[in-house]
């Protein structure tokens, strides 16, 4: 049985797409534990569902996801970038809210990075350069109270 969220069915229903639709856009989301719960079990099944077969998945996508924009950023962006196994989020627990002590966390999406990149030929390029941290008001420095 799953959480009700206070809500009836339609709601639900309407908080789902809504959770999915924010992770498509913003490829990354902050919420509730539970919430991250229901978001990850539907957005692993959408995943699931077009990988298998993209064309015939449309249909049942865009009945999930209501925006046409956002379903066409799921199929030709989100799914060639996720890995082809189960586990493509980061999950990362930010504490408690502070109004009902809820537990918050924050859901983010794994993308492949594109094998093919073009590499540079000069090795310099490649390693990055730490850079010195400069005071932000010249003339003062720390003191330190003994």
């Amino acid at each position: 049985m799953s959480k009700k969220f206070s809500r009836n069915t339609k709601q639900r229903q309407i908080l789902s797409k809504s959770l999915i639709t924010s992770l498509i856009t913003n490829k990354k989301i902050i919420t509730t534990k539970s919430k991250a719960k229901l978001l990850i079990r539907t957005f692993e099944k959408l995943v699931t569902l077009a990988k298998k077969n993209p064309t015939l998945a449309e249909p049942r996508i865009s009945a999930q996801i209501p925006n046409k924009v956002v379903v066409k950023k799921f199929l030709e962006e989100i799914i060639p970038g996720l890995s082809s196994n189960f586990g493509n989020f980061n999950q990362a627990k930010l504490g408690r809210r502070k109004s009902d002590s809820a537990e918050m966390v924050q859901i983010s999406l794994k993308m492949i990075t594109p094998i093919n990149l073009p590499l540079s030929k000069n090795p310099e390029d490649s390693v990055p350069v730490k850079e010195e941290k400069k005071n932000k008001k010249p003339g003062k420095t720390a003191i330190k109270k003994i």
